[in-house]
């Protein structure tokens, strides 16, 4: 278990952020992504084959059954697209310093002439 950064910091520091606050890594995430897409698209084929099987004994329980069949695939690629949050949501963005804007001197007048 990580321990907590300290919450003192000096002056212009930034704050140290612990391991437990730092958000899911981009490899976990597509792991439970595409294990809910897997588990949806098996409900989906369990729906398909409950729906051939009771067309001849409920019919309206096949239609429900064919329904879901028919909307589970958008379902489950909408949610395997849904990522979560970045880094930088948490973090913010890493930005350079600011650079001294040099004047370049005399190229202009160079070219009035």
């Amino acid at each position: 278990m990580a321990r907590a950064a300290s919450s003192r910091t000096g002056k212009g520091e930034q704050p140290r952020l612990s391991a437990t606050s730092l958000p899911e890594s981009a490899e976990d995430d597509q792991n439970r992504r595409m294990r809910g897409y897997l588990i949806s698209m098996a409900i989906r084929t369990v729906c398909f084959i409950a729906a051939v099987a009771t067309w001849q004994v409920s019919r309206p329980l096949s239609v429900v059954c064919f329904a879901l069949a028919a909307v589970l695939p958008y379902a489950a690629v909408v949610y395997a697209n849904a990522t979560g949050k970045r880094r930088i949501d948490r973090m913010g963005a890493v930005t350079p310093p600011p650079v001294p804007h040099k004047e370049i001197h005399g190229s202009a007048d160079r070219s009035s002439r």
